[in-house]
C-alpha cells in the first residue's frame, strides 16, 4: 500500500544562516515526503536562491511577499513515483499551489496515475483578511485532482481547538463555537469532503532535542499536550492543520516540538490505497473566454471563414456543420489556455518586478519608474478581477451593505458535491469503489434497461384495436389538416431565433462543450446556416454523429445509493440537438391540448400541476362530507421514462393523428442515439438507446405524456369504471372539466404520477387488467409494492393505505397479509391531504417552519431593504403562492 507523509510547520523565520543550518538538516533527515513551511521571513530573490540550494533532497518552491512575517514554502523529497506537474504562486508569501502525480500499482498489476493538488498556505492573522483569503483559496480548489490543504490556518475548526475555550457562559447559554469567517471555511471544506487528518488517530508527541519545552507543554495535561500545535505562555491552540479527502486514511500523526519556534511540526502519514480521484470533467466553453474581445473576434473570423466553404458542401451541409464545430471548439480551447496562462504569467512577472524594485530601493540602487508603475497596475487589475468575482451579481449591488457571492449561495438549500462512493448491481453483491468497476455496473444496468424489448408488432396493434378508434377520437378535438401541415413545414429562422434566446444560459452543454452562451453570442452568424443544416438533416435517413451523442450523468434519489436504480439519470446532449428537439417540441406543444385528455397536467401548455392538486382537494372534501365513499388507487412506475418501447411510441404517435413525416422526424432523433455514462468525472463505453426517452431532451416529457395517454384513453372509455363527479376546481388555473367529452373524472395524472378514483374492487381489477396489457406492449412496469390504495375512514377521520399487490390478491391472501397503514394525512404531489376538517393546515405549518429556517440563516447578515425584498421574492413568495392556490392560509397559525 502506497503512503504519503505530509508535514506542516511554522518555523518563525528562516532568513538567518544559523536557522537554515539547524532547521533544513532536521527536515532532510525526517520521514516526511512533503513539508509545508510558513513564516520563512524571506524578502529577496537572493535569499530564496540560497535556501533552494541548501535543500538537496528534491525540488523546493519558495514564495515571499511584501510583509516581513510572510513567506511559504513547499519542500519535496525525491521519489520515483512522485512527479511535480505544475507550480503556481497564487498569493505571494501566503498561498502556494503544487500539482503532483503519484504512480501506484492497481489490483490488476497496472500502474495508475493519481493526481493531487496541494495548497500550502499561511493565513492572515486579521479575521477580515482571512475571509478574503478563503474566498481566494476556493477558486483554486475547483479541480478534478484530489485536494490537499495544509498549513497555518490561524483560526479554529471547532471550539476545543483553544485551550481556554468556554462551552457555556455563566447563565448556561451555549456560546457560538465559530465566527462567521471560521464557519465559511468549514462549510467550504466540508462541501469538498476534506477531513482534518490529525483528529483521526492518536497524536504522538516528540521533542527535538529531547528535553526541549517538555515540562512547559506537559502543563496542558496528557490529552491537550498531544493535540495543540501552538504554545505560548498559558495558552495553546491547534492552528496548524492538514485537510485531505475522507478516502485518505491517517496511519499515524506526530507532533514535533523544537526550541526554534512556538509552533510544533505536524506530521501525518496518509494511506493512498483507497483514494479514487475524480476524472477530468467535460470541456466547456466558459463565459470569460467568450467575453474576451480577442477571442470573440477570432471565433467570428473562424465562423466567417467556415461560411465561405458552405457552397462546397451544398448537399452535405450537416458534414460542413460538424467540421465548423470542430474548428470552433479547437480555437476556443487554444484561446482559453492562452488567456489563463497569460493572466497568471503576467501577474507573477508583475509581482517579481514589483518586489525587485522595492529591493533596489532598500539597497539604494536605481529603480525603473516605468516598470514599477506597470507592475503595480497589473497587480491591482488582477486583484480587482479577483475581488469582482467575490462580489454579488450585478442586479443585487446597491449602495448599502453588499452580500458577497458566498452568502448569496448560502441562501439557497446547501448542496454538497455529488460523487458516487460505491456501486453494486443488486443487494447482496460486493460494493465496487473503483471508477472502472462502477462504470461497468452502470453500463450493465442501463444496457439492460435500454435494450430492445422483445415485443411483437402484432401485439402492439391488437392493444390499440381493443377500443374503437372513433370512440377514442371523440374524446379529443383532434388535429385539422392545417395542423398537420404546420407540423411538417420547413424550419424557418424565426423558430431558431426563438429557441436560442429561450435557452438557459447556465445549463450544462453537451460533449462538444458549446453552450447556449456561444449560440446567443454568435446567433447573427449562426442562425441562417443552422436553419439550412436542420432542414437538410430532417430530409435524411440519419443524422450526423454528434446529434446522437450524449453524456449520462446521475443525481441521487432516496434510498440505498449503492444501487443504480436509486440514481436519477440525465442526458447531456449537444445544444444543436436541443435546438432541433425544441423546435419540434414547440410545434407539437401547440397542438397537445387537442390530442391529450384534460386530466394530464404535465407538459401541456395551459395546464398546471395546480389543476391536479385542486382536484385532489375537491376529492378529499367530498370524502370528508361523505358524498364519495370510493378510494384513490395511486400507482408507482419503475423507471417510467426509461422503459418506453420505441415501436409502441411510434405507433402511439401515429394513432394520435400525427403525420407520418413528423413521426419520422422524431425517429431520426432516436434511430442511433447513444449515451456515455459518467461517474465522478470518469466516462465509460457508449450505450445504445434502444428504448426509453432521453431525460434532459426538450421532447421527452411530451413524448412520454402522449404514450401514457393511449392507455388512459382506454380506461376513460370503459363504462364499468364510473369515477366520480366533482365541481370544477375554483383554485385551478385551467378548469379540468372544460372538455365536454369528459363526463366524469376517473383519474388524475401529472407526468408519470397516476391516481385512479375507484369505487369498488371490480373497478380496481378493471384498471389493473388494462394496465397489465399496457405493460406487455409498452415496456412499462408497475411497482406493486410501492403502489397504494387510499381509502377513507370518515368516522375516525383517518386514511387507510394498503399495498395494491394485497388488494388485487385473493381473499385468503388478503387475510394472511393484513398490512393496513392508518394515517391522518398522506402526501400527494408534494402536498399533504386529509379528511380532517383542519388536516390541510399542516402544509402551512411546514411552510412557516421552512421560512423561519431561512430567516434564522439570513438574520446575521446585514441586508438593506432592497436585498431583503429580493430574498423574500426569490425564496419565500413562490412557496406561498403555490400553496395558497390550493389551500388558503389558516386563520390561526
Amino acid at each position: 500500500m502506497v503512503s504519503l507523509t505530509i508535514a506542516t510547520w511554522n518555523v518563525r523565520g528562516l532568513r538567518m544562516a544559523a536557522r537554515q543550518n539547524e532547521i533544513l538538516p532536521l527536515l532532510a533527515t525526517g520521514l516526511q515526503d512533503i513539508v509545508i513551511l510558513q513564516e520563512t521571513h524571506l524578502v529577496s530573490e537572493q535569499q530564496r536562491s540560497r535556501v533552494q540550494r541548501l535543500w538537496t533532497k528534491g525540488p523546493s518552491f519558495w514564495s515571499y511577499g511584501e510583509e516581513h512575517q510572510a513567506g511559504v514554502a513547499v519542500l519535496i523529497k525525491a521519489r520515483r513515483d512522485l512527479s511535480v506537474d505544475f507550480v503556481l504562486e497564487a498569493l505571494p508569501g501566503r498561498l502556494l499551489i503544487v500539482d503532483f502525480t503519484l504512480l501506484e500499482l492497481s489490483k490488476d498489476g497496472e500502474k495508475e496515475k493519481r493526481a493531487f493538488r496541494l495548497c500550502g498556505l499561511y493565513a492572515p492573522v486579521v479575521a477580515s483578511q482571512r475571509r478574503k483569503f478563503w474566498v481566494h483559496l476556493k477558486g483554486y480548489c475547483s479541480t478534478h485532482r484530489s485536494l490537499l490543504i495544509a498549513g497555518d490556518f490561524n483560526n479554529r475548526s471547532k471550539l476545543a481547538d483553544y485551550s481556554t475555550y468556554i462551552e457555556k457562559d455563566c447563565s448556561g447559554k451555549k456560546l457560538n463555537p465559530l465566527t462567521p469567517e471560521e464557519r465559511l471555511l468549514e462549510s467550504f471544506l466540508s462541501d469538498r469532503s476534506l477531513k482534518d487528518k490529525a483528529l483521526e488517530v492518536t497524536n504522538q508527541l516528540n521533542f527535538v532535542p529531547l528535553p526541549c519545552k517538555k515540562a512547559f507543554i506537559e502543563q496542558y495535561g496528557p490529552q491537550g499536550s498531544g493535540k495543540f500545535t501552538w504554545y505560548q505562555k498559558n495558552r495553546a491552540s491547534r492552528l496548524d492543520r492538514i485537510r485531505a479527502p475522507a478516502e485518505l486514511k491517517s496511519l499515524s500523526c506526530r507532533l514535533t516540538v523544537t526550541p526554534w519556534s512556538d509552533h510544533a511540526m505536524l506530521e501525518v502519514q496518509l494511506a493512498l490505497g483507497e483514494v479514487r480521484p475524480r476524472g477530468k470533467p467535460l470541456w466547456r466553453l466558459r463565459p470569460k473566454t467568450i467575453d474576451n474581445m480577442a477571442c470573440k473576434e477570432e471565433i467570428a473570423s473562424v465562423v466567417a471563414n467556415m461560411m465561405t466553404l458552405e457552397d462546397l458542401y451544398a448537399s452535405e451541409l450537416p458534414e460542413w456543420w460538424e467540421r465548423a464545430k470542430r474548428v470552433i471548439r479547437k480555437t476556443c480551447q487554444n484561446y482559453e489556455y492562452v488567456i489563463n496562462r497569460k493572466d497568471l504569467q503576467r501577474y507573477q512577472q508583475a509581482v517579481y518586478d514589483f518586489l525587485k524594485c522595492h529591493q533596489n530601493v532598500n539597497q539604494g540602487l536605481p529603480v525603473n519608474e516605468q516598470v514599477l508603475k506597470l507592475s503595480r497596475t497589473v497587480i491591482q487589475n488582477f486583484q480587482l478581477r479577483q475581488k469582482l468575482k467575490r462580489k454579488n451579481y450585478k442586479e443585487f449591488r446597491t449602495k448599502g451593505a453588499v452580500v458577497d457571492v458566498e452568502e448569496w449561495a448560502g441562501a439557497k438549500t446547501p448542496c454538497s458535491s455529488i460523487s458516487m462512493e460505491g456501486l453494486r448491481r443488486c443487494e447482496g453483491d460486493l460494493v465496487e469503489a473503483d471508477p472502472k468497476s462502477m462504470l461497468k455496473v452502470m453500463e450493465g444496468f442501463y444496457g439492460d434497461l435500454y435494450s430492445k424489448k422483445a415485443i411483437r408488432k402484432d401485439d402492439i396493434e391488437s392493444f390499440f384495436n381493443k377500443a374503437p378508434q372513433n370512440l377514442l377520437e371523440s374524446m379529443c378535438e383532434g388535429l385539422t389538416q392545417q395542423d398537420r401541415e404546420d407540423l411538417v413545414a420547413p424550419v424557418i429562422e424565426e423558430e431558431i431565433w426563438q429557441v436560442i434566446f429561450q435557452g438557459k444560459t447556465k445549463s450544462a452543454p453537451g460533449p462538444d462543450g458549446l453552450g447556449w452562451m456561444f449560440y446567443k453570442t454568435f446567433a447573427k452568424w449562426l442562425v441562417p446556416p443552422l436553419t439550412r443544416v436542420i432542414n437538410q438533416l430532417l430530409s435524411r435517413d440519419n443524422l450526423t454523429d454528434s446529434f446522437y451523442q450524449g453524456v449520462l450523468i446521475f443525481f441521487p434519489k432516496q434510498g440505498d445509493l449503492t444501487l443504480p436504480q436509486n440514481w436519477r439519470p440525465i442526458v447531456l446532449t449537444n445544444v444543436d440537438y436541443r435546438i432541433v428537439a425544441k423546435v419540434l417540441n414547440n410545434r407539437l406543444a401547440k397542438l397537445a391540448p387537442k390530442i391529450i385528455l384534460g386530466p394530464q397536467t404535465s407538459a401541456v401548455p395551459g395546464r398546471s400541476m395546480l389543476d391536479s392538486l385542486c382536484l385532489f382537494r375537491e376529492v378529499f372534501y367530498l370524502a370528508q362530507r361523505g358524498e364519495w365513499k370510493g378510494g384513490i388507487l395511486s400507482l408507482d412506475q419503475t423507471k417510467a421514462f426509461d422503459r418506453v418501447h420505441h415501436g409502441f411510441m411510434w405507433e402511439a404517435l401515429a394513432r394520435k393523428g400525427l403525420p407520418l413525416r413528423f413521426v419520422k422526424f422524431i425517429q431520426l432523433l432516436y434511430s442511433k442515439a447513444q449515451v456515455t455514462p459518467q461517474i465522478n468525472g470518469h466516462r465509460g463505453a457508449p450505450i445504445r438507446l434502444n428504448s426509453g426517452v432521453r431525460q434532459g431532451c426538450p421532447l421527452s416529457p411530451l413524448l412520454y405524456v402522449l404514450v401514457l395517454d393511449t392507455v388512459l384513453c382506454q380506461i376513460q372509455a370503459k363504462e364499468n369504471i364510473t369515477g366520480l363527479r366533482v365541481p370544477s376546481p375554483g383554485g385551478a388555473i385551467t378548469p379540468l372539466l372544460a372538455d365536454v367529452a369528459v363526463k366524469r373524472v376517473k383519474y388524475a395524472v401529472h407526468a408519470d404520477d397516476i391516481s385512479f378514483f375507484v369505487n369498488n374492487r371490480e373497478e380496481i381489477a378493471s384498471v389493473m387488467t388494462t394496465l397489465g396489457g399496457y405493460q406487455q406492449v409498452s415496456g412499462a412496469q408497475i411497482n406493486l409494492q410501492k403502489s397504494r390504495l387510499i381509502s377513507f375512514v370518515r368516522e375516525k377521520g383517518t386514511l387507510c393505505l394498503s399495498p395494491v399487490e394485497v388488494v388485487t390478491a385473493s381473499k385468503q391472501t388478503q387475510q394472511e397479509n393484513q398490512t393496513l397503514e392508518r394515517l391522518e394525512e398522506c402526501k400527494i404531489l408534494g402536498l399533504w391531504f386529509s379528511i380532517k376538517p383542519s388536516g390541510w393546515e399542516k402544509n402551512w405549518h411546514l411552510w412557516l417552519k421552512k421560512i423561519k429556517e431561512y430567516f434564522d440563516k439570513w438574520k446575521p447578515w446585514r441586508l438593506n431593504v432592497y436585498q431583503k425584498a429580493v430574498y423574500v421574492k426569490t425564496y419565500i413568495m413562490p412557496l406561498a403562492l403555490n400553496l395558497a392556490a390550493v389551500y388558503p392560509p389558516p386563520r390561526k397559525s
